[in-house]
């Protein structure tokens, strides 16, 4: 060690010893603490607040009491590293188009309207909370399921599984991931009857045996969207996570069941960290999910400005998963709508819903033909796609880290459409808080030589 450095180093040690050591804060941070507060910008060098917002009923804020200058002290190691994987789903339109044979590259531009303004926010650890156990037979009792917690049959030392209940999946089962977000899930196979299945003639081309399969009729009525927003947030309330009924939002309901959804709540902000329960007719409980957490704050770090994000784009590795209020459900359900009427290459016909007729083809049955692959159609050449975004929105995003754990960090989505999946997220962190991975070398797919019938 150079003499200007055991200098600095008995100056800053003279420092820390006559520096106040801050009063421990005795507010409790918990969920509902969590929703409401307003993110500081601070620096994460001087006092480390943790804050440890349990989802499972505990809940407490330490202050850790060591106050140290910044003053020639060197840039803080990254708080964690980023998954090498996280670049999988960079764009939610990308993941729909064609790119999965990689004939589409984006070019991505910023457009008069975005911010050259950066900022701050906070960065949150998911820890998980508790044990497998432990959690496995609390969730149990509140769905009236018995039984021993065990390791499954499918354990795996790097992705630990539990489970409580039928080991067979014949009856009620409870299941539980010990890494990441510690995410359970319960199912009762019971909730729905199995589909009445008959032998019948094999059409043309199939083979024998063939059998026509139907739903049986359903014998109790679903709840209404209010029941079932109602359920949900008592269910959600016992198994951790602090909702009201109007925090619930409904994600489909027919004759056959209504799902419903909460997302977890930190800043304010909305999170992609969701829980989610479906009911069968007759109000049955069919099937259930949630998290086993505490959200601990590393605190408050700089944030690069929407024109700036828009250069991470490209790369893929900056991704993040956002709240579930960018997902629109609606637009969702009217896609699907105008897929089923959707006009036939020829023009004549239209695909409609199961039951009903179009001109030309009353009381005819549809042909069936055998399952036979198709092959995908290789385009003449590259397409570039070029998206200019026109608008960011700040929000948290679920973040992995290469071990497998969650973190929420502040980002950006991104808008370049008016279309149902014209967005994507991007990571705003400056450089080095955390640790991004190269992105990965994906190369476009060669295009085949043209084929020549000798």
């Amino acid at each position: 060690m150079s003499n200007d450095e055991k200098n600095l180093d008995e100056r800053l040690k003279r420092a820390m010893g006559s520096a106040p050591i801050p009063e421990p804060d005795a507010s409790v941070l918990d969920q509902e603490a969590l929703s409401q507060r307003t993110p500081k910008a601070r620096n994460p060098r001087t006092t480390k607040r943790v804050a440890s917002g349990s989802l499972m009923g505990v809940a407490s804020l330490a202050v850790v009491g060591v106050v140290v200058s910044t003053l020639g002290i060197p840039t803080q190691d990254p708080l964690f590293a980023l998954a090498a994987s996280a670049g999988l789903g960079t764009s939610e339109m990308a993941a729909s188009d064609s790119r999965i044979g990689l004939w589409v590259e984006y070019d991505y531009s910023a457009g008069e309207e975005l911010s050259r303004d950066g900022g701050s926010g906070p960065v949150y650890q998911l820890l998980l909370q508790g044990d497998p156990e432990s959690v496995l037979s609390s969730v149990a009792a509140e769905f009236g399921l018995e039984g021993e917690p065990r390791q499954s049959q499918y354990f795996d030392p790097a992705y630990p599984s539990y489970d409580l209940g039928s080991a067979d999946w014949t009856g009620p089962s409870l299941s539980v991931t010990w890494s990441g977000t510690g995410a359970w899930y319960y199912s009762n196979p019971a909730a729905y009857p199995e589909p009445v299945c008959s032998e019948v003639p094999a059409p043309e081309g199939f083979e024998e045996p063939y059998y026509e399969c139907e739903n049986p009729i359903p014998t109790g009525v679903v709840p209404s969207e209010d029941e079932a927003r109602a359920k949900a947030a008592a269910i959600f309330q016992a198994t951790g996570l602090s909702v009201t009924a109007e925090d619930v939002r409904v994600l489909n309901r027919d004759e056959w069941s209504v799902g419903v959804s909460a997302a977890l709540v930190v800043d304010g902000v909305e999170t992609a960290l969701e829980w989610s329960l479906y009911f069968a007719p007759g109000a049955v409980l069919a099937s259930a999910t949630g998290h086993s957490v505490s959200v601990v704050e590393q605190g408050s770090f700089d944030t690069i400005s929407p024109v700036d994000a828009v250069d991470r784009l490209a790369s893929g590795m900056w991704w993040g998963s956002p709240g579930p209020g960018f997902y629109s459900y609606d637009l969702m359900a009217a896609d699907a709508r105008a897929l089923e009427e959707m006009p036939m290459e020829d023009g004549t016909e239209v695909i409609t819903p199961e039951g009903e007729e179009t001109p030309g083809n009353e009381g005819e049955e549809p042909p069936l033909e055998p399952d036979v692959p198709l092959e995908p159609e290789m385009p003449a050449e590259l397409e570039v796609v070029s998206l200019v975004v026109t608008s960011a929105e700040a929000t948290l995003l679920v973040a992995w880290d290469a071990a497998g754990n969650a973190w929420l960090v502040p980002g950006y989505v991104m808008r370049y459409s008016d279309e149902a999946w014209g967005w994507t997220s991007v990571i705003s962190l400056v450089p080095g808080v955390i640790e991004v991975p190269e992105p990965l070398p994906i190369d476009t797919m060669p295009l085949p030589e043209p084929f020549i019938e000798e």
